[in-house]
């Protein structure tokens, strides 16, 4: 039986991706595993998308302008994120400098020394690490045990935020939504 392939929950991020045809992309991205001994790499993924009848081209910036500013971009996010604090004053390991939130501006980095500095940048960066581990539980879902590991630690957090005044703030639900394993 041949495999039935969908995208994830919207929103698409990728380029086209109202025309994006999962089914077209899942085969080829399954032909192109099977080329490669069973191993499916962006390098691999990148030659099948040039030919211009692959399901994979319109969805990849051909526009080597565009494309190098959205990868310097990226190197720029990696710059920011790479950037560690030190206090030579405690044994405590380097800290991130920025963090990143968004807001209705869009999103930015922080210092952190700003964000514990302002509880309200505190909660932000509280909702989103909850959003992020209820993102983290969604992709591993389907490996329960693991998913386990994270459950106390967003009961933890969830916990945390409802203290802080966090009363509208997403939940991890596909972390109680039976991937726990049963005692």
């Amino acid at each position: 039986m041949p495999l039935r392939f969908s995208f994830k929950q919207a929103p698409l991020t990728i380029k086209n991706a109202r025309h994006a045809n999962a089914q077209a992309i899942g085969e080829e991205l399954t032909e192109i595993t099977a080329a490669n001994h069973g191993r499916l790499t962006p390098e691999a993924t990148l030659e099948s998308a040039r030919r211009r009848r692959s399901a994979l081209h319109q969805h990849i910036e051909w526009d080597v302008a565009i494309a190098a500013r959205k990868y310097q971009l990226d190197q720029c996010r990696e710059i920011i994120r790479i950037v560690r604090v030190v206090d030579d004053d405690t044994d405590e390991q380097p800290r991130r400098a920025f963090l990143s939130l968004s807001d209705r501006d869009g999103t930015a980095y922080r210092t952190l020394t700003e964000v514990l500095d302002n509880r309200s940048l505190r909660l932000r960066v509280m909702i989103q690490a909850e959003r992020d581990l209820q993102a983290w539980c969604a992709r591993y879902a389907d490996l329960a045990e693991i998913v386990a590991l994270v459950r106390d630690a967003a009961d933890r957090l969830r916990a945390i935020c409802d203290s802080d005044g966090a009363a509208h703030h997403p939940r991890c639900d596909d972390c109680d939504d039976g991937a726990r394993p049963q005692a």
